[in-house]
């Protein structure tokens, strides 16, 4: 749902690895400076990595969690 969602929104946050990551956690690609405008402006946690917990997101979280990956890659 997840993928399928940036995918639908174009944005340009390149995630096609996820699928094929393991586990409750998953790497997004974010910058440090693009988690911390996520956990500033959105509320959203992850590592400095970029490292998000997958097992935390449901469908009624997905479109919060899209916008604000999309709006933090674009900044």
């Amino acid at each position: 749902a997840l993928l399928s969602a940036l995918a639908a929104r174009h944005c340009p946050l390149n995630l096609p690895s996820i699928a094929g990551q393991r586990g409750i956690f998953a790497f997004t690609g974010l910058t440090p400076a693009q988690v911390k405008t996520l956990q500033d402006e959105h509320a959203i946690y992850a590592l400095p990595s970029g490292r998000i917990c997958i097992a935390a997101l449901n469908l009624g979280h997905v479109p919060r969690v899209v916008d604000a990956l999309c709006s933090s890659v674009a900044s």
